[in-house]
């Protein structure tokens, strides 16, 4: 059988990850920075989300082929659903609401560019959501889904969001204040917390 899991991701644990993409050079003491690992632990986590989620969606498609509609199929649907559809808007609003903003203050005209890039291409990938979440929607419900013809380049392009981010843009976190990167810090946790009482 096909192995699809339907357990819900755990955020990242390690921002090493993403600190090893900066030059020796440049990096300071996380002394100096406050909040800095907290922040890049939930900007890297919910991005290592998405791409392990991505893949389970293309996994799933091929397993309704096989197997049809089994608990297992209506599980993987529901995990996919309840992550993009709670955790990626938080992720989005701590890019949105706060990273963004502070990076354009930088008024760096290549960092410009590729946020409104990236804003753009955002922008597209919620219409394509759009059209992927009734298919997951209908398993999950056990209904008969209608495949999107968007869903194989929503799985390839998402994954390729999340890598040109962290490639373009996540590197000049680094170059904020280190109150804005406490603020950062700060603004994530609030918004998780403002869901989790809810």
């Amino acid at each position: 059988m096909i192995y699809i899991s339907g357990k819900r991701p755990r955020d990242c644990q390690n921002a090493g990850a993403f600190l090893l993409r900066v030059p020796r050079m440049q990096l300071p003491s996380l002394s100096d920075h406050p909040g800095l690992a907290e922040a890049m632990q939930r900007l890297l986590g919910c991005h290592a989300d998405i791409r392990r989620l991505s893949e389970r969606m293309l996994r799933l498609d091929i397993h309704l082929i096989h197997y049809g509609l089994d608990e297992s199929a209506r599980t993987t649907a529901h995990g996919i659903l309840d992550y993009f559809e709670h955790e990626v808007p938080l992720h989005h609003a701590d890019e949105r609401g706060d990273l963004f903003p502070a990076l354009r203050r930088l008024r760096d005209p290549q960092i410009t560019r590729s946020l409104d890039a990236l804003d753009a291409e955002h922008d597209a990938l919620t219409r394509m959501w759009r059209t992927v979440r009734p298919w997951l929607e209908s398993i999950q419900a056990r209904r008969a889904p209608k495949r999107p013809n968007t869903l194989g380049a929503f799985a390839v392009r998402y994954p390729a969001y999340a890598d040109w981010e962290e490639r373009e843009v996540y590197c000049s976190i680094l170059r904020l204040p280190a109150t804005r990167i406490i603020s950062l810090a700060e603004g994530m946790r609030g918004r998780r917390a403002i869901q989790a009482a809810g």
